[in-house]
């Protein structure tokens, strides 16, 4: 009975730790996406940023930065909706 306990308390510690590497990998990515600025969704891309999502744009001739969907799965990616 105890090594049953055991194992299924080994097992959940496991699967909480597989959450939190796997969030904090999610976590780091976003903090990435957020502290470049890209002129375009073609440039985030060319980064290597290819998950599909909102990213920060400061558009050429401006300095206002500027919230916008990026494609990048669509035609090859790269794409400012």
């Amino acid at each position: 009975f105890l090594q049953k306990q055991q194992h299924d308390l080994m097992e959940t510690v496991h699967n909480l730790l597989t959450m939190i590497s796997t969030s904090n990998s999610k976590h780091s990515l976003v903090a990435k996406e957020e502290q470049i600025i890209f002129r375009d969704c073609a440039e985030a891309f060319k980064s290597g940023l290819t998950t599909s999502g909102t990213y920060t744009l400061t558009f050429p001739n401006s300095t206002e930065e500027t919230k916008a969907y990026c494609d990048m799965e669509t035609g090859g990616g790269g794409w400012t909706v």
